[in-house]
């Protein structure tokens, strides 16, 4: 009897401690969900269909909001695209869409009805919305967000922005636009002598993929692509190219993650990846802290070459492929005059090298962050 009491006044410690822990802001950087693929592959003929369009709303500029009399429907025409078939590169697929209002459902389901920290009705002036200037992660940001917050038929219309920036100036992505660096790097790292000495013993695998695909100059980036099309096919019941075995399949699998680890093995190409983002992040805790910062969720739509160095920046990625609609969330605590950290990848709590807990004191945090972050970007980006 008294070791139960003892375990009971152990457990309501727990959860005393737990609860002084108050959360005060979350940012989700969230993979867009599943899309056909963004290029042609060599005798890959197959022919992709698409059915989810965007409608599209223009407004007089003397109109108070936009009315929903009149939408235009964006269709691309057959067999006139980069796709045989009717789907621009890269478009998200039906698939793809509710995989994003799923992850929205559960975002809802543990912010609102387990923890009861964002409002059961909307309130934009608590969500922040960012996305990439894709069109497949435009629509993952308002497909979560459809999950977060489900459309009601009786509810006003809402106007809500979706934050972005040209294509050529965005922190979420590998972007040699902005950074010519990183592509003197990575060819840095193509020549050096472990990558050369891995692609040598598997010359045959190569070889075997060569005479399926027709790929000429096969590198480590082909073999992500290779299974990402592996996937496609597979999610959309498409036929798999001829020749190619399970074992195969697996061997891309395990080829693309050993070449993403290499290549997120340098340090230097990590910082200048996704260091300007984590400069935007830190930003938004630190105006969340002063009280400035009136949102309490940010959502971030982007792409797996924005999730993977995100990762890596905390020594969290294992080679292992980021899936479709994946998300990297941080969670910003507060317990009396104090912050603390926490990370999850896929709703597994993630330990930050240089961190005692799993939850990180800010200034830890922020210290072990800014590592990552470039002291002059455009100086350490030039060629």
């Amino acid at each position: 009897m008294k070791q139960i009491a003892n375990w009971i006044i152990i457990i309501l410690l727990f959860f005393s401690i737990a609860s002084t822990h108050k959360l005060k802001f979350v940012g989700a950087f969230v993979r867009h969900g599943d899309r056909v693929p963004n290029k042609n592959i060599p005798k890959d003929g197959t022919i992709w269909q698409c059915k989810l369009n965007s409608l599209e709303m223009y407004n007089n500029d003397n109109l108070p909001s936009p009315t929903p009399s009149r939408l235009f429907g964006k269709k691309f025409m057959q067999d006139r695209n980069t796709l045989p078939g009717n789907c621009s590169r890269g478009q998200l697929t039906e698939i793809g869409a509710k995989q994003l209002q799923s992850l929205g459902s559960k975002f809802r389901n543990k912010y609102i009805y387990d923890l009861n920290f964002l409002p059961l009705e909307l309130d934009p002036d608590f969500i922040w919305l960012r996305s990439t200037d894709k069109p497949r992660t435009m629509r993952s940001a308002a497909n979560f967000f459809l999950g977060l917050y489900p459309q009601k038929d009786n509810r006003k219309q809402d106007v809500f922005p979706i934050h972005t920036m040209d294509w050529n100036n965005e922190n979420m992505h590998f972007n040699t636009k902005m950074c010519p660096k990183l592509a003197i790097l990575k060819n840095q790292i193509k020549r050096s002598p472990k990558y050369i000495t891995h692609m040598k013993s598997i010359e045959y695998f190569i070889y075997q993929i060569d005479k399926i695909y027709g790929f000429i100059d096969l590198d480590g980036y082909n073999f992500l692509t290779l299974y990402n099309n592996v996937k496609f096919r597979i999610n959309h019941n498409k036929t798999l190219p001829s020749g190619l075995s399970d074992k195969m399949i697996e061997k891309l699998k395990i080829e693309g993650g050993w070449y993403a680890n290499f290549v997120m093995g340098n340090k230097t190409l990590v910082k200048l990846t996704i260091g300007p983002f984590l400069q935007d992040l830190l930003n938004s805790f630190d105006s969340k802290i002063s009280g400035e910062n009136p949102h309490k969720f940010h959502l971030y739509t982007a792409h797996n070459s924005g999730i993977v160095p995100l990762l890596a920046a905390y020594g969290a990625f294992d080679s292992r492929p980021v899936d479709f609609a994946s998300s990297v969330v941080f969670e910003l605590f507060q317990e009396k005059k104090k912050y603390y950290v926490r990370l999850s990848y896929n709703d597994r709590k993630i330990k930050i090298p240089g961190c005692k807990k799993k939850k990180c004191l800010y200034t830890k945090f922020k210290k072990i962050t800014q590592k990552t972050i470039p002291k002059n970007y455009e100086k350490e980006c030039r060629i």
